[in-house]
C-alpha cells in the first residue's frame, strides 16, 4: 500500500488536516492530480466516521487507513489479512546428528596466564582496556590472611563486597567460583556481596568481568563504561574491613581459549582436550567441543541451548554469538490477551514470562557441511552440554481470519483499471505453508461469525455447513491456496443480515 503511494509521498508537499478531536488526515498532493492520504483515528476506544473530501470512512480505533488516490481505501492497520503461522521446532535424533561423537572439554585457566597481562594500581575501565576486542577482562589480586582472622569462634564467613559498572561478574577465590552478579536491562550497574571461603596465608581473588552487548545510543553512552569501578572490600575478618581497592591488580585481556582460537579447527589442536561420551556438567569456565551432521532437507537449522548457562558458541569457526538462557524474564506481567490499541509501553502484551529471552540459535545452512561440523562452546557458569540438540524450524500450522469489512488484496488495486472494478473485488483468505510443504488437513473452517485465535477458533451462532468442504477442495495437497469471501463460494448465505467472516486453521506437512 505504501509503495502504491510512492509518487505522492516523494512530493515535498504535505497538508495536515484535523477531522475531529482525535482524528486527522495527512494529505500528499500536487497540482498535477497526484494525491495520497492517510486518515488516522487516535482514539484508542471508539471507531470514528470521518468525512474526507465529501466521502465518509469508518476508521477503527487507534488505526490508520491508506487512500492512494485520496478516494479509495486499500488498507487499514486494524484490518490486516495476513495469515498467522505457528512454527514447529523439531528436534533431530541425537544419534543421527551427533553420530556418536565424543565431547571434548578444556578448562579455562584461572590465573597463571602470561599472555595479554599487565599490572596497575586500582581499577581500570574495561572497554578502554580491551578496546572492545573481547567480552572478557580478568581482575586479579591476592590477600594474606592471618590465623587469628579466621578463628574458629567466628560465626560468619568473611564477605567480599564490590561495585561494577556492568554487565556481569564471576568471582573466584583460590580457583573456586564463589558468586556471580549482573546488572539489568537499562541499569547495567550492580553490587556484589558474597560470603567466601579463605585459607590461612595467601589467597588469590579473581574477578572475570564480562560485557553482554554494549549500549550504542543515548546521552553520554560513550562514557558509561563497564567493569569494576570499586570499591572492593573484604569484611568479617578479625582485623576489620580490608580495602582491596588500592592494591596492585593484575589484568588479563580476554581468555586463554580466545587467544589460542580454540573455536577453530586449527586452534583446537593447540591444547590437550579431555574426551568423554559424558562431558562435565554444571562446571564454570570450561570449553566444549564436539562434531555433528547437518540435518537433511532445507528447513532452517538451530541449536537448542536451553540447558546451558551463559557463554559463547561457534560452528565451524564462525560465531553464533553469546547465549544466556539461564537469565530468565520476570514471572509476572504476562497476559493471555493483548490489545494493540493505545500508546506503547515496554510491558504491553508481554509474553513468555519466566522464560529465557532466547533458546534457539540459528545456524545458516551455508555454514554447514553434510557431516563432521565442529561445535565449540565456552561456558562461563555451568550447563549441561549433553542435552544440547539440533532442531529444524518449519511451519506446522497456518491460520487466517478475514471479515467482509477487510479490504481486497492490495495488488487488486494495481490490476484494476476503474473504481467500479475495485469495488467488485472481494477480501480473500490466503494460506501458504512455504516451500517444500503442503496443506495436509483443514482442522477448522467456519464461514459465518466465528471467533477466537489461531489454535483456539470457535464457531459462532452463524455457520455455513459447507465451510469444511469448500476449504478442503481449495487447499488440500497444495503449497498455497486462496478463496475470496463471497457467500456464493459457500453455496449459501448462512446469515444474510450480519457481517460475516471466514476463519481457517490448517496443518502443513512435508511433501
Amino acid at each position: 500500500a505504501i509503495k502504491i503511494c510512492e509518487p505522492a509521498l516523494t512530493l515535498d508537499e504535505v497538508t495536515e488536516l484535523s477531522l475531529g478531536l482525535h482524528q486527522e488526515a495527512h494529505v500528499y498532493r500536487n497540482d498535477k492530480g497526484i494525491c495520497a492520504a492517510f486518515l488516522s483515528n487516535l482514539d484508542y476506544k471508539e471507531s470514528a466516521l470521518l468525512n474526507f473530501n465529501g466521502r465518509y470512512y469508518n476508521i477503527p480505533a487507534w488505526s490508520v487507513s491508506i487512500l492512494p488516490d485520496c478516494k479509495n481505501e486499500i488498507f487499514n492497520t486494524a484490518k490486516v489479512s495476513a495469515q498467522t503461522s505457528l512454527m514447529e521446532m523439531k528436534s533431530e535424533k541425537p544419534s543421527l546428528i551427533f553420530s556418536g561423537a565424543p565431547w571434548d572439554s578444556f578448562d579455562e585457566p584461572i590465573g597463571n596466564v602470561e599472555v595479554n597481562i599487565f599490572t596497575a594500581k586500582g581499577f581500570l575501565e574495561q572497554i578502554n582496556v580491551t578496546k572492545d576486542t573481547t567480552d572478557y577482562l580478568w581482575y586479579k589480586t591476592s590477600v594474606h590472611v592471618e590465623k587469628e582472622d579466621l578463628s574458629p569462634g567466628r560465626s560468619r564467613k568473611p564477605t567480599l563486597k564490590m561495585q561494577s559498572l556492568g554487565h556481569a561478574i564471576h568471582t573466584f577465590v583460590n580457583g573456586e567460583i564463589s558468586g556471580t552478579a549482573y546488572g539489568r536491562s537499562g541499569r547495567p550497574q550492580f553490587q556484589l556481596d558474597v560470603p567466601i571461603e579463605l585459607n590461612y596465608g595467601q589467597n588469590n581473588i579473581s574477578f572475570l568481568s564480562t560485557t553482554v552487548g554494549l549500549q550504542n545510543y543515548g546521552a553520554l553512552f560513550e562514557i558509561s563504561g563497564a567493569g569494576i569501578d570499586g570499591p572492593i572490600a573484604l569484611e568479617g575478618l578479625k582485623g576489620g574491613r580490608h580495602d582491596l581497592s588500592l592494591q596492585m591488580w593484575t589484568y588479563q585481556i580476554g581468555l586463554e581459549g580466545e587467544n589460542l582460537k580454540l573455536y577453530t579447527e586449527s586452534g583446537g589442536a593447540n591444547v590437550k582436550w579431555v574426551s568423554s561420551m559424558k562431558p562435565p556438567q554444571n562446571k564454570p569456565l570450561i570449553w566444549y567441543r564436539t562434531k555433528f551432521d547437518a540435518p537433511h532437507g532445507s528447513d532452517p537449522v538451530a541449536l537448542d541451548l536451553k540447558s546451558m548457562g551463559k557463554g559463547h558458541v561457534w560452528v565451524n569457526g564462525k560465531s553464533l554469538g553469546r547465549y544466556w538462557p539461564s537469565y530468565l524474564s520476570a514471572l509476572g506481567g504476562c497476559s493471555s490477551t493483548c490489545d494493540y490499541r493505545g500508546q506503547y509501553d515496554p510491558t504491553k502484551c508481554t509474553t513468555n514470562c519466566g522464560q529465557p529471552s532466547q533458546q534457539w540459535y540459528h545456524i545458516p545452512r551455508s555454514w554447514l557441511k553434510p557431516s563432521k561440523n565442529i561445535l565449540v562452546l565456552f561456558e562461563e557458569i555451568g550447563g549441561e552440554p549433553a542435552t544440547i540438540s539440533i532442531v529444524t524450524r518449519s511451519v506446522a500450522t497456518v491460520c487466517a481470519h478475514v471479515s467482509e469489512s477487510h479490504f481486497p488484496p492490495v495488488e487488486s488495486w494495481a490490476t484494476s483499471n476503474s473504481d467500479e472494478q475495485r469495488h467488485v473485488a472481494k477480501p480473500e483468505i490466503r494460506l501458504d505453508c512455504g516451500s517444500g510443504k503442503i496443506i495436509s488437513s483443514i482442522d477448522f473452517s467456519s464461514y459465518g461469525n466465528p471467533y477466537g485465535t489461531c489454535g483456539n477458533f470457535q464457531r459462532g451462532s452463524c455457520h455455513s455447513i459447507n465451510s469444511f468442504d469448500v476449504l478442503k477442495k481449495a487447499c488440500i495437497g497444495k503449497e498455497r491456496c486462496s478463496i475470496n469471501l463471497s457467500w456464493k463460494n459457500f453455496k449459501q448465505d448462512p446469515c444474510p443480515d450480519i457481517e460475516k467472516s471466514l476463519a481457517v486453521e490448517a496443518t502443513c506437512t512435508h511433501k
